[in-house]
């Protein structure tokens, strides 16, 4: 019969025994995500097929005003650059690709992070099959694509419909944007103003008249809380309009 300090005993070594078995359970990684097979995809466009993927479940968190760990996936340059971690591409190999191996769940921090603010969800087979043929591809700049020069071209001068508008604090102002021209109001004495015109577009040589706010469509315009300054905003593009004294 044993004895009392054997009992203990015999029941501290079934724990110690048993407790190696659960614990390295806690520290396997998660298997990475399945990945479709994209082989037979001759041609993967990035502004096509990729960038979409990024504006879903990447760009809220890594855009040129947020860029978490300097890394900015909006353009194939900046995915060239690559963040903190170093160029997030290697041309050729994607599973020596950062960006694919941390989308793909096979290191850590995967990404998108599970508790991330914008409820991203982790790139399905399909997507992770495009990403990873991209980068096989060389990941390359689309041949025309929106990184190349702009081929803008002269808005007519209207009729437009208001896009936007906005009331200065003190009652006594209003800007309103019509295609890509900005005019002001005095509402005070119920007229026109004057029209905010940016003197570098005339370089454009689309305008052979006053130039435009803008070249592309205002689409927004907001006037500063307390100094006489209006903000506009148009294709990737901000703009701040500060009264001059005569």
């Amino acid at each position: 019969m044993p004895t009392r300090r054997q009992s203990f005993f015999s029941c501290l070594t079934g724990i110690l025994l048993v407790v190696p078995l659960v614990v390295p359970q806690t520290l396997v990684a998660q298997d990475p995500l399945p990945v479709a097979d994209g082989s037979k995809l001759e041609s993967v466009s990035f502004t096509r097929d990729i960038l979409p993927i990024f504006r879903k479940k990447c760009l809220a968190c890594h855009n040129q005003s947020d860029k978490e760990g300097e890394l900015v996936l909006e353009s194939v340059a900046t995915i060239r650059k690559g963040g903190d971690s170093g160029p997030a591409v290697v041309a050729g190999k994607p599973d020596e690709s950062l960006l694919f191996v941390l989308a793909r769940h096979a290191d850590e921090p995967v990404m998108p992070p599970e508790d991330n603010d914008v409820g991203a969800s982790d790139l399905t087979p399909d997507e992770l099959a495009r990403l990873r043929r991209w980068i096989e591809l060389g990941a390359k700049e689309d041949k025309g694509s929106a990184e190349a020069k702009m081929d803008w071209r002269a808005i007519p001068e209207g009729p437009h419909p208001i896009f936007a508008l906005a009331v200065a604090p003190n009652g006594r102002y209003l800007v309103a944007s019509r295609g890509n021209r900005l005019t002001l109001y005095h509402l005070g004495a119920r007229q026109r103003w004057t029209d905010l015109s940016d003197p570098a577009l005339a370089r454009s040589g689309l305008y052979k008249k006053r130039p435009p706010a803008h070249l592309d469509y205002v689409q927004s315009v907001a006037f500063h809380p307390t100094r006489q300054i209006v903000a506009s905003g148009g294709y990737r593009t901000i703009k701040i309009w500060q009264r001059v004294e005569p």
